[in-house]
């Protein structure tokens, strides 16, 4: 059955006709097909790859129109203030809240479109270079936004709170 990219089976892309089957192994009469000379055989392969590389390209520029409707480009300077979002894996295992989105904080440098490196306090004693997925921009009226000497009360009120609820 041939790929939907390709429009090939993946047999015919690599040996340039399509497998022979039981019926298929009956003596015929030697055509064109069968038994081409090498150069012909070559100029045939150079074809069948050409028309792949091209049913591929067309295939994959589809897929990059579609992707690209649902993606919001994300891109940052030097100097603007941004938002990180701390993964779980950024904490001890026995925090109460996984993640956290914690800022606003200063892009350092810009590394390709990807990574940026975030101007962190010195007490937070994690890596300064993010991913864009965990990068986000800075609204003053972001209500989820925690300073870093929260984040480390945060920890302690919620450890005094679960105190307080399994002594009774």
């Amino acid at each position: 059955m041939p790929n939907r990219s390709t429009k090939k089976t993946p047999f015919e892309v690599v040996y340039t006709s399509v497998p022979r089957h039981i019926v298929d192994l009956i003596r015929l009469p030697l055509s064109h097909d069968v038994n081409p000379n090498a150069e012909e055989f070559a100029e045939r392969i150079q074809q069948i790859h050409l028309e792949v590389k091209k049913n591929l390209e067309k295939v994959n520029l589809h897929y990059k129109i579609v992707a690209d409707q649902h993606q919001r480009l994300k891109l940052f300077n030097e100097g603007d203030l941004v938002m990180v979002y701390l993964r779980k894996n950024h904490f001890p295992t026995c925090t109460y809240n996984n993640a956290y989105k914690i800022g606003p904080f200063r892009v350092l440098q810009k590394i390709g479109d990807n990574a940026y490196k975030i101007d962190l306090l010195a007490d937070i004693n994690i890596s300064n270079t993010f991913n864009v997925v965990d990068v986000f921009e800075y609204f003053p009226s972001d209500e989820f936004s925690l300073q870093p000497q929260n984040l480390r009360m945060s920890f302690l009120q919620v450890e005094g709170i679960d105190a307080t609820h399994n002594h009774h």
